[in-house]
């Protein structure tokens, strides 16, 4: 699990405790970047080889097989 903590900065100091799972948050995480980086590709500030090697930590080898781009 993950636990994460959402400020909010005003003349009062709130913040709300949010617990996630890990795998979940993860796995957003990665179709987040996915998501950038192919409008970096479609904008063509990349080329889809430096979009492979620049996500290529973000997604270990057990995973990579499950990638459909």
């Amino acid at each position: 699990m993950v636990n994460c903590q959402l400020r909010k900065f005003g003349y009062e100091h709130n913040y709300d405790n949010y617990e996630f799972n890990k795998e979940q948050v993860l796995g957003e995480l990665r179709r987040f970047l996915l998501s950038v980086m192919q409008l970096a590709i479609d904008h063509n500030y990349v080329t889809l080889e430096d979009k492979e090697k620049f996500i290529a930590p973000a997604f270990p080898d057990r995973v990579k097989s499950a990638i459909v781009v």
